[in-house]
C-alpha cells in the first residue's frame, strides 16, 4: 500500500518496490496520526499544549513526524512546479495529480494558489488515506475536486435522493 500512495503522490508510476523514502512517508503519517489521537485523548497533554503552550513529549514526537509528512508532500508538489515551469512533458499520473490540477485551476481562475497550499492539502488528503478507513472516501472525494464538470451532476443526484 506505501508504495501506491508514494507513486501516486511522486508519480512513480513504474516503480512497484517500495523505496526507503515510502516507508519513511507510511511511518511518519501512520505514527504522525496514531500519536494526534493520543494527544487528543490525553488530558496531561491537551493541557500542557493547549492551555499552557508547553510542547508535551508526545506532541514533540507528533510534530517531527507531521513536518516529515508536509516535507514530503512540499517536495512532490516542488517536483511538479518545476517540470511544468519547465515546459517539461509530465506523465499522465503527473497531468492527473492533485498538485498538477491546482496548478492548472491556477492558471485558468488567475486564482493564487502557493507550492505550501498545495502541500498542505496534499498532506492533508494522503495522510487521512493511509491505514484508516478514510482512505475509501478521500480518493472519491479528491477526484470530484479535480472534476468540477461532474459536481453539479453529483449534487442534484444528492438532493434528488434526501428529497
Amino acid at each position: 500500500k506505501s508504495s501506491r500512495v508514494t507513486n501516486a503522490m511522486s508519480n512513480n508510476n513504474n516503480n512497484t518496490e517500495e523505496t526507503e523514502e515510502d516507508l519513511e512517508f507510511c511511518e511518519s503519517v501512520t505514527e504522525g496520526l496514531r500519536l494526534n489521537i493520543v494527544l487528543m485523548t490525553s488530558p496531561f497533554d491537551m493541557i500542557m499544549t493547549q492551555a499552557l503552550g508547553i510542547p508535551s513529549p508526545k506532541y514533540k514526537d507528533f510534530d517531527k513526524y507531521w513536518t516529515k509528512t508536509n516535507h514530503f508532500a512540499q517536495k512532490q508538489v516542488q517536483k511538479i512546479k518545476k517540470k511544468r515551469d519547465n515546459g517539461q512533458f509530465l506523465s499522465p499520473l503527473e497531468e492527473d495529480c492533485y498538485a498538477n490540477k491546482a496548478f492548472q485551476r491556477q492558471e485558468q481562475d488567475d486564482n493564487d494558489i502557493t507550492v505550501k497550499e498545495a502541500s498542505d492539502a496534499i498532506s492533508g488528503l494522503v495522510s487521512g488515506g493511509v491505514d484508516t478507513t478514510s482512505n475509501f472516501s478521500s480518493f472519491p472525494i479528491l477526484h470530484v475536486i479535480m472534476n468540477p464538470q461532474v459536481q453539479d451532476r453529483i449534487y442534484l443526484e444528492i438532493m434528488k435522493n434526501i428529497d
